[in-house]
């Protein structure tokens, strides 16, 4: 049986989810990526944007295939889709397929805030919040964001480590890299100068390193 998590924030950890600009237009339709696992390719992910009357839907797929001599021994799929009204994330569903495992995640507006069910229980947050799918940068000023992998809650502290320059698909191009530490850890993004999501690192359950190439950052869509 599920049991009840209450996930309430007080003053002392502000969000900044609602007072930002948020950055649907900067990516036009979409942003890609190739994903790396220990350097040989696994798979991709995409995330697409869309308006809808006074909403913004944003759907981010991934799919990662893993082979021993052209013989798959394990996949994995993740989608989600996340609505924003108003400045702030109102709607999440989310289908993560963990080879054989299967598990979901819902967020929904709720009168007083915002339920969510996970395979860790349900309860509400009272608070907007920011996933973990990477495409807003404002999350670099928050600290807690919504695991969209765990469906829990995680308070991060995410720390600007410089520009560098990065490889995208045909060439290179200066980004800012923040890394996180705290319940999310071994974790880092890149955004480039306008803000925009142009890379990811992170450590994987077993051990290997998996990185995202970008195939869109010339953003020409």
């Amino acid at each position: 049986m599920l049991y009840r998590l209450i996930f309430i924030f007080f003053a002392l950890f502000p969000i900044s989810a609602q007072s930002e600009i948020l950055p649907f237009n900067m990516y036009k339709n979409n942003i890609e990526f190739d994903v790396f696992r220990d350097g040989e390719k696994v798979g991709q992910h995409s995330t697409r944007f869309k308006i809808q009357k006074n909403s913004q839907i944003i759907e981010s797929r991934m799919n990662i295939e893993v082979t021993v001599f052209s013989i798959p021994i394990y996949s994995f799929t993740y989608e989600a889709t996340e609505i924003w009204v108003n400045g702030q994330m109102a709607n999440l569903d989310v289908l993560v397929l963990d080879g054989s495992e299967q598990k979901t995640i819902k967020v929904s507006s709720a009168t007083d805030g915002f339920s969510i069910k996970s395979p860790s229980g349900e309860g509400m947050f009272y608070e907007p919040i920011i996933s973990t799918n990477h495409w807003n940068i404002n999350v670099v000023n928050d600290s807690r964001v919504l695991n969209t992998l765990t469906g829990e809650i995680n308070r991060v502290k995410i720390t600007n480590k410089g520009s560098e320059r990065i490889s995208i698909k045909n060439g290179t191009l200066k980004a800012t890299r923040y890394d996180y530490t705290g319940d999310l850890k071994n974790t880092s993004a890149w955004y480039d100068d306008e803000g925009r999501w142009v890379k990811l690192q992170f450590i994987a359950r077993d051990g290997s390193t998996i990185n995202y190439l970008c195939n869109t950052c010339d953003f020409k869509q």
